[in-house]
């Protein structure tokens, strides 16, 4: 699947449960006061690069972080915008890729960082600087798609009357209703491999949509204290701790913590998805099983793409390929990618073929560079001069 297929799709199931969601809302005969003391509705974040990754994570918090209201948005701005048919269901995915975790660099996102880390053999401030290719291939959702009592932001409104407790807790539970806060709504949508799930609370809000009513089962528990709860629904693995401030607070080290997260997907074979971590990927040196790995994801990515020509396409799963191997800082010969594109069907059907001797490959992936390059896409240009080499490990695009 495609970036734009992805957001096709999330389109497809968020925008017609928003508009089900303020239609009930109106029912319901909110005033303008009351839709105005709550933020605006957060709805699943993601990266450029999440489609295409082959392995598919998720990090899911428990509410907006107070977003809306600082920059100026309400559920009363969004209930206007549903009305006048300009609503955006991407706008969190719009403010994930904008800013994100590498602006925010709160203490929940180094403890996610700190998770993903593990798995790929990184420190958490690589994986949250602004290019790194895996913050860019991850997925955001929360528990609560609207703010919750408990949030400071809401609660002052509640404290000057604005809106009551009863009232909120309506719009909770509208939101569950027409599946905005559900995990399997997310994970019908963007079919992760693993969620790794930051929220527990005593009252049981965190585990309302973890239930055999939503397809979840559970599994067993981890770690002292049950510090980790792990689900399964469908095929994608939950893991739930506790939320990282409880953490935090001498209870869970983010070492600990990332660690017992690596040896779960370890033992559940998730990680083998990923390969092993500083490869140099050669066809003259790469099992039968590997090289047909790399043809799938060439050939899968290359059947969703919306291409405008074969160059277009070429470029684009040059992209492809390279933002693989960045993940786990592996490489990959320039001679080794062409071979992989030759797999594809549409290519082949084109004669449209590529040489992999003298210099025939390393020209290709300099023109990929330099496309992206000067388009203004800096970090993809990065990703394709990093991961493409000669056969004497020297950069290909130079």
């Amino acid at each position: 699947m495609t970036d734009k297929n992805l957001k096709n799709k999330m389109a497809s199931v968020y925008g017609p449960a928003v508009k089900d969601f303020f239609n009930d809302l109106e029912s319901h005969n909110f005033t303008d006061e009351e839709l105005n003391a709550v933020p605006a509705l957060f709805l699943p974040g993601w990266g450029e690069a999440y489609s295409t990754s082959v392995l598919k994570i998720a990090i899911a918090g428990k509410e907006t972080l107070s977003w809306a209201h600082a920059l100026g948005d309400s559920l009363l701005t969004d209930f206007n915008a549903v009305k006048n048919n300009t609503y955006t269901p991407e706008l969190s995915c719009k403010r994930f890729r904008a800013d994100g975790p590498a602006e925010w660099l709160n203490p929940f996102w180094q403890y996610a960082a700190a998770a993903i880390g593990k798995v790929f053999d990184q420190n958490k401030f690589s994986i949250l600087e602004k290019d790194s290719p895996i913050l860019r291939s991850i997925a955001w959702f929360n528990g609560h798609a609207v703010e919750t009592e408990k949030s400071a932001e809401v609660k002052s409104q509640i404290d000057e009357g604005k809106i009551t407790s009863e009232r909120l807790q309506t719009i909770q539970d509208l939101a569950d209703k027409h599946g905005l806060s559900r995990f399997d709504t997310f994970i019908k949508v963007f079919q992760p491999h693993v969620i790794l799930y930051f929220y527990r609370d005593s009252e049981g809000q965190s585990l309302r949509n973890l239930s055999e009513e939503y397809g979840c089962e559970f599994r067993q528990s981890w770690g002292d204290g049950e510090a980790i709860r792990e689900y399964q629904m469908g095929d994608t693995i939950i893991l739930n701790m506790r939320h990282t401030t409880w953490m935090r607070h001498g209870n869970m080290k983010e070492k600990v913590c990332a660690e017992l997260v690596a040896n779960i997907l370890q033992i559940r074979r998730v990680l083998e998805r990923l390969g092993a971590i500083g490869q140099f990927y050669s066809v003259d040196t790469m099992s039968a099983q590997v090289w047909r790995d790399w043809v799938s994801i060439v050939r899968n990515e290359a059947d969703e793409y919306e291409c405008v020509n074969d160059l277009d396409l070429s470029h684009h799963l040059m992209l492809t390929v390279a933002r693989e191997l960045c993940k786990t800082k592996s490489t990959m010969t320039a001679q080794t990618l062409v071979l992989l594109l030759n797999e594809v069907t549409k290519f082949r059907n084109d004669q449209w073929l590529y040489s992999p001797n003298g210099r025939g490959p390393c020209k290709s992936v300099a023109s990929a560079f330099h496309a992206y390059h000067d388009q203004g896409n800096l970090e993809d240009a990065k990703n394709i001069a990093e991961a493409f080499r000669k056969l004497n490990g020297e950069v290909a695009y130079e």
